[in-house]
C-alpha cells in the first residue's frame, strides 16, 4: 500500500498535511491556518471531519462512537438531543432522571 504524503507551508494560509492511499481510495487531510485546526477523512463515499477553533469543536460522520469507562458532560447553558430517527437511553443497572424546576413530557 503505496502512501502519497504532500506537506504545503504558506506564511498566509497555514500548513496543509495531505496523506493519499491510492489502494484505499481515501484522503487523510490536517490543515491549520492560525485559527482553524481541521482534520478530514474522505472515502469512495463517506468523508468524516473534525473542525476545531478556540470556541468550537464541531466532528461530522457516519457514525461516533465514544467508549469510556466514565463519561461526564457539563453544559453552563441549554443542552440538547435530537434524533431524526428512534432513540434509546438503556442502563443495565439503576438509572435517574432529576430536575430542580419542572419536566414537560410532550
Amino acid at each position: 500500500m503505496p502512501l502519497v504524503c504532500e506537506v504545503k507551508l504558506s506564511k498566509t494560509d497555514g500548513v496543509v498535511v495531505t496523506i493519499t492511499n491510492a489502494d484505499g481510495k481515501i484522503t487523510q487531510t490536517i490543515s491549520a491556518d492560525g485559527s482553524t485546526l481541521k482534520l478530514e477523512v474522505a472515502g469512495e463515499s463517506e468523508t468524516s471531519t473534525f473542525v476545531q477553533t478556540a470556541e468550537s469543536i464541531a466532528i461530522t460522520c457516519k457514525t461516533f462512537t465514544l467508549d469510556a469507562e466514565t463519561v461526564t458532560v457539563t453544559s453552563t447553558k441549554d443542552t440538547k438531543h435530537t434524533s431524526s430517527q428512534k432513540f434509546t437511553v438503556e442502563s443495565t443497572q439503576d438509572m435517574a432522571l432529576k430536575t430542580s424546576t419542572n419536566l414537560n413530557i410532550e
